[in-house]
């Protein structure tokens, strides 16, 4: 029993050991600038300095029920439980067991040539336990973990852009607003020169081809300001998607008619790397290339055994009423090693997949 207890133990010593790469971040070369300006302030709520309350209600809005943002944090949902099942394959697996069975064999079967009846009864526990030697389950949990970080960090950039672009349709339809009112002023007044050009021909001061330019203008204006409406009408429709708005919403939206632009905000003049660096799709980058790395781990331990250890403790009998003395324990205790003898290139083509996986990671985290 001391061997046994011993054996588990340098086991256990040895399960420390983790066959991923050493993870270092990728030194990039930032330049070196110092803040000229100490009045720079970045606020998160951004938006609320153009002191728009439609603005506001409209981006409260979107961040509500926008279908891309809603996927993205149901993402996180699953790569969470992702990583509490990966963080579960590090303990033992308990399981219970009970059975009764009743059987009568044959006449035709029984050596003493006539069948007999018997009952047995089980009640008892199972315990297995893969022995994590070579870190296999371990870097597993810590690529779940980078990639549940990275989705957190994914659903943070998709809140930032869909805010942005919430913003940005909504000022492109006071924009596009404030050309329409400038453009019908200015077919008000090509009308207005065209019925007077009408009148000089009338008297002859003027001859036809001057009409006919007039004429246009007045055509053309009109038909820049059908065009105008019509893009009007799709930044609405665009906002009203951004919204998260049913189909039917969508094509009838058309609610903001006299949005104008705001007056503008300070934009600061200089942003230090420091704070570039805690872009959330930078922060993504670098947790799916620490996840590349551990899963690099994972791919390289299957060269080595896979160590298992069960164990059954319960009681059986053939009497119910006998079940629960002691006599009726029993037990048994074992492990297995599973290793791979001939695979064929199996192993190393996962682990050629596992590091080009990483190298990917390594190239999308310097170009993000």
């Amino acid at each position: 029993m001391k061997r046994i207890i011993f054996a588990l133990l340098i086991i256990f010593l040895f399960s420390a050991c983790s066959l991923a790469p050493k993870y270092e971040r990728p030194a990039l070369k930032l330049p070196d600038t110092e803040i000229k300006d100490n009045s720079t302030n970045v606020t998160i709520k951004w938006w609320e300095n153009f002191n728009d309350k439609t603005l506001n209600i409209l981006i409260e809005q979107a961040l509500k029920s926008n279908d891309n943002l809603l996927i993205a944090y149901e993402r996180i949902n699953e790569t969470e439980a992702a990583f509490n099942f990966a963080k579960s394959e590090l303990y033992p697996v308990v399981n219970g067991k009970g059975s009764a069975t009743r059987i009568k064999t044959s006449d035709e079967s029984s050596y003493y040539g006539k069948g007999i009846t018997e009952n047995y009864f089980n009640l008892s526990g199972s315990v297995s336990y893969e022995v994590d030697v070579f870190g296999k389950l371990k870097n597993k949990k810590k690529a779940q973990l980078a990639l549940l970080l990275a989705q957190k960090s994914y659903a943070q950039t998709v809140k930032i852009k869909l805010i942005s672009d919430v913003a940005a349709t909504y000022f492109e339809i006071a924009a596009t607003n404030e050309q329409i009112r400038i453009m019908e002023k200015l077919i008000k007044r090509y009308q207005e020169s065209y019925s007077y050009r009408q009148k000089q021909y009338k008297h002859g001061i003027v001859d036809s081809l001057t009409v006919t330019q007039e004429k246009a203008k007045f055509d053309s204006s009109k038909l820049n300001l059908e065009k105008l409406k019509q893009n009007k009408k799709i930044f609405e429709n665009f906002l009203a998607l951004l919204l998260g708005k049913e189909p039917a919403e969508i094509f009838n939206s058309g609610n903001i008619f006299n949005v104008k632009l705001p007056n503008p905000i300070n934009i600061p003049s200089f942003v230090p790397s420091q704070i570039i660096e805690k872009r959330p799709d930078i922060i993504e980058a670098e947790e799916r290339l620490k996840a590349a790395n551990f899963e690099i781990g994972v791919a390289k331990a299957a060269y080595f055994p896979t160590i298992s250890l069960t164990g059954v403790l319960g009681l059986e009998s053939n009497d119910l009423s006998d079940l629960i003395r002691s006599s009726a324990k029993f037990w048994n205790i074992g492990g297995t090693a599973l290793s791979p003898i001939f695979s064929f290139g199996r192993i190393k083509a996962k682990i050629k997949i596992a590091t080009s996986k990483q190298k990917q990671a390594l190239f999308n985290y310097v170009y993000t």
